[in-house]
């Protein structure tokens, strides 16, 4: 049988102190029910809280226990914000202490509950899950039965974890750092990871801290190598998480000076004794001089390269300041018409452009012109508008759309910044082709040339999710979108239907010609026989 313990300040009532000043006090309604039947209500007041936290306070040093922080005194006690703020923080206080057995005695005693009635019910509430708990389950769990979509995982997960106090046992953080630490290493999703786990150590950002850090250090150095932090600190794997590999560094550091480990700073940071000089130099004169601008510069490094199926094809893509770029090279045999069509026009740009939904052309000042797009991504809608120009020499074109902000035209969708260039050059020493059409095929005939299209985006930090989980997890559906827009631009389809049809005709042309052949063969065999007669 399961057994439930659910603690709840259920309300808060203003009372007036029988005295000569007669001054006002607030009381807190407790309601504690236990094995969800037997219920217990007591009133106390903030100072009778205070009582209960001083007396707890040696047991829990003694067991290492830590509790949310306990709200401090207010001299503006008797305001609604501070009595709804003190009243959800002691809420938080009882229910996490309540998980503790060392703590059994003085909150039977607090809450006025049977002392047999509540050991057996906080024992078996150790033994269950919560919700919060559950959440670090199923993501393990999804992270790693699947190769594939981790990147969004980690998103979601960073997403419903953070958004509000969460209550989980040393036990489950165990467990979410075993996951972590090996994704921290990988290349493509471990500045994701690292973020995350910065986060859950961080005093700012998660107010269990202390807890993940226990747990983080018991893991141990070689396990911690796993994380890769050396390469992230030298910025081998991503620009972004050097600062991040460089704080879990110093609580790691930390730890093993208490625990005076003079060699786990060098196991974590697998012996790489250029990544142990940059860490104990940061921030100092010689590093900032020698070794920041070779570990900060903007070099090659950055790019990360996407495998496409494609022949005569390149992706490149990197994150900066969670500002996404994407970079494209494409060789093609088509026209440049033929490809500014593709790029402007509505109709065209949705073969290929998976996502957009909605895509039209506005006017503006001065004669220039604007395209508005909209995109959908997980039900969410992406409005981007950008101002369009074209320009066309006898070696290049160039078609760039540049962000503008002065027009809206979907309230609900947010509003993005992506700014996009196509450079389509002639590829040199390449000669005009002429396409083989049947002359069954009533279309004129047309040049194709030989093309090199350089194609570069840029996303603002709230519309690059819309392609960073298919970049990083390295997902069909980027490479099925520059697939597709390559089939457009050559008109691959077409070629494939022309050649379906050209080759039905001449079947059916060499039918008819053997019919008409057969009687003029039997007609020579006949007349050949009679002159042997």
């Amino acid at each position: 049988m399961n057994h439930n313990i659910s603690i709840n300040i259920t309300g808060t009532y203003q009372r007036r102190k029988r005295s000569f000043l007669s001054r006002l006090y607030t009381e807190y309604e407790i309601n504690t029910i236990l094995d969800g039947k037997d219920s217990y209500r007591v009133f106390r007041r903030y100072k009778e809280f205070s009582s209960l936290n001083s007396e707890i306070e040696e047991i829990l040093a003694e067991n290492a226990i830590t509790l949310p922080k306990f709200p401090k005194k207010i001299f503006n006690k008797l305001s609604a914000a501070v009595i709804s703020e003190r009243r959800a923080n002691l809420e938080l206080w009882l229910q996490e202490a309540s998980g503790h057995t060392e703590l059994l005695l003085p909150l039977s005693k607090f809450l006025n509950v049977p002392t047999d009635g509540f050991e057996i019910v906080s024992t078996n509430r150790q033994n269950s899950v919560s919700q919060d708990e559950n959440l670090i389950v199923e993501f393990s769990t999804k992270v790693t039965s699947e190769s594939r979509n981790r990147y969004r995982a980690l998103e979601e997960f960073e997403w419903q974890f953070f958004s509000k106090r969460r209550l989980v046992r040393n036990e489950y953080f165990a467990i979410l750092l075993n996951v972590l630490i090996p994704l921290c290493g990988l290349d493509n999703i471990g500045c994701k990871a690292l973020d995350i786990l910065t986060k859950l150590i961080s005093s700012d950002r998660f107010w269990d801290f202390n807890k993940v850090k226990q747990e983080l250090v018991k893991l141990g150095p070689d396990f911690l190598s796993k994380m890769k932090l050396n390469d992230h600190l030298m910025r081998r794997i991503h620009g972004e998480s050097q600062c991040l590999a460089y704080e879990i560094l110093k609580v790691l550091d930390e730890n093993f000076q208490l625990a005076k480990d003079n060699f786990g700073l060098n196991i974590v940071l697998n012996n790489d004794l250029e990544a142990l000089e940059a860490f104990d130099e940061w921030g100092s004169e010689k590093t900032i001089c020698k070794s920041l601008p070779k570990i900060l510069s903007h070099g090659s490094l950055d790019w990360r390269r996407l495998k496409c199926n494609e022949r005569d094809s390149e992706i490149f893509y990197r994150l900066i300041n969670k500002e996404l770029a994407i970079k494209c090279e494409v060789n093609l045999e088509t026209t440049v018409q033929r490809l500014i069509s593709i790029i402007t026009v509505p109709e065209e740009r949705k073969k290929w452009d998976n996502k957009l939904i909605e895509m039209s052309k506005f006017e503006l000042p001065e004669g220039q012109a604007g395209y508005h797009f909209l995109y959908n991504y997980e039900h969410t809608m992406y409005e981007l508008n950008s101002i369009y120009t074209i320009r066309e020499t006898d070696d290049y074109t160039l078609v760039q759309f540049k962000h503008t902000s002065s027009y809206t035209f979907n309230m609900a969708a947010i509003n993005g910044i992506v700014e996009s260039s196509y450079l389509i050059e002639k590829m040199e020493n390449s000669e005009s082709l002429l396409k083989e059409d049947s002359e069954e095929i009533l279309e004129p005939v047309n040049k194709v040339e030989k093309l090199k299209l350089t194609w570069s985006s840029h996303f603002c930090d709230r519309c690059s999710k819309m392609f960073l989980s298919d970049l990083v997890d390295e997902s069909d559906n980027y490479r099925q979108s520059i697939h597709q827009f390559i089939v457009a631009a050559e008109k691959r389809e077409e070629k494939t239907n022309r050649t379906r049809i050209n080759s039905m005709a001449a079947a059916l042309e060499r039918k008819q010609l053997a019919k008409r052949q057969a009687p003029l063969s039997l007609f020579n065999l006949d007349r050949s026989s009679s002159n042997v007669a």
